[in-house]
């Protein structure tokens, strides 16, 4: 098993203009191109996983400032949209400005100026977004990233049992791959979807799977070549606040920069519940070389106890390795984590504006 390998091939920061029919207010975020890899794999019964996210957001459809609304819906001051314009590929907002700045609001459905919005990130609060600014970008999707109709040597298509499948997680797997089996075979013979399907939907297409901007995602290769994918888009620049919800998620760092995060300087101290390895929450990171998991938690247990009553640190340690201090383990940029949040309910991870010094 491996975990991302993600480098940025030309980041580019250059104006990118958006016409007025798109948007109602000029974009300027850097756009550019990331490279991501997947490690070959062994074979269908020794697949290998890599921990991948794009850190890339497809182009802003549409930017303006929010006339009203909160928790369920967001009306703007004047009529510039199509009905359900941003319905079919997946859309969601991120608020740009005020104290909740860095939400990403899914889109259920929208009128000429008001949109529906669908679940949520946990959030602070619910304050209202009169006066705030929003932006509206295509979600990223398992067709736009790895292709609707993938070239030859990159995505493996077949059955679920031979293909290549592509993990997102959102408290628990949900497993896609690219469908060539024409029949679910005897005795119903039901006819499914040629091309990108949920592993427990065949039958429908999946191509318009979401790719959050905030999460990571697992890629698990049964042939014994590897690929890259080339993503392109906009990062974007301002703060960003990535949910974390009770039990496990897969996260990401939002941003394709590289700027050295550690566990140390995360900002993750103050949001997680210390404790000890039985107790506290959970950040477990893949380590490459090693081929293993390593979690790590912010420990508050003096020592180990009768009979050795070895003295533990007193902060972030590996759960093999608590009399160590592991502040200043890295989180790779592009890395998929995984945070187990066991007490305290949901939260926001805020990062801040990319481009910040």
């Amino acid at each position: 098993m491996a975990k991302l390998a993600l480098k940025p091939v030309g980041l580019l920061l250059l104006p990118f203009l958006l016409s007025s029919s798109l948007s109602a207010v000029t974009v300027t975020d850097p756009v550019g191109v990331v490279k991501i890899t997947v490690e070959a794999g062994v074979s269908a019964s020794q697949p290998t996983l890599t921990f991948l996210s794009t850190s890339m957001s497809q182009e802003v459809a549409y930017q303006g400032i929010v006339d009203s609304g909160s928790t369920g819906t967001i009306t703007i001051g004047s009529d510039d949209w199509t009905v359900n314009q941003f319905n079919g590929v997946p859309h969601y907002a991120i608020v740009a400005s005020g104290p909740r700045e860095g939400e990403i609001l899914d889109i259920a459905s929208n009128t000429v100026n008001t949109l529906t919005l669908s679940g949520g990130p946990a959030t602070e609060n619910q304050t209202d977004l009169s006066g705030e600014s929003i932006r509206i970008h295509k979600h990223n999707t398992i067709s736009s990233v790895f292709g609707s109709d993938p070239a030859v040597g990159t995505v493996e298509r077949g059955s679920k049992e031979t293909a290549d499948q592509v993990l997102l997680h959102d408290g628990s797997y949900k497993t896609h791959y690219y469908n060539t089996v024409a029949t679910s075979g005897p005795p119903f013979n039901t006819p499914l979807h040629q091309g990108w399907v949920n592993a427990n939907s065949p039958n429908v297409d999946a191509s318009n799977a979401a790719i959050y901007p905030d999460a990571g995602f697992i890629y698990s290769r049964v042939v014994n070549t590897g690929f890259d994918v080339s993503v392109s888009g906009q990062v974007i620049t301002n703060a960003i606040k990535v949910p974390v919800i009770s039990g496990y998620n897969l996260v990401t760092i939002p941003y394709p920069v590289d700027k050295s995060t550690t566990l140390g300087t995360a900002g993750l101290d103050a949001l997680l519940t210390s404790g000890s390895k039985e107790t506290a929450d959970h950040v477990v990171i893949y380590d490459q070389t090693n081929k293993v998991y390593k979690t790590y938690y912010r420990n508050t247990v003096a020592s180990s106890g009768p009979p050795f009553n070895t003295p533990f640190h007193q902060g972030w340690v590996n759960a093999n390795s608590p009399n160590v201090d592991a502040s200043a383990v890295d989180i790779p940029v592009g890395a998929g984590i995984f945070i187990f949040r066991r007490t305290g309910g949901a939260f926001n991870w805020p990062f801040q504006n990319v481009l910040t010094p």
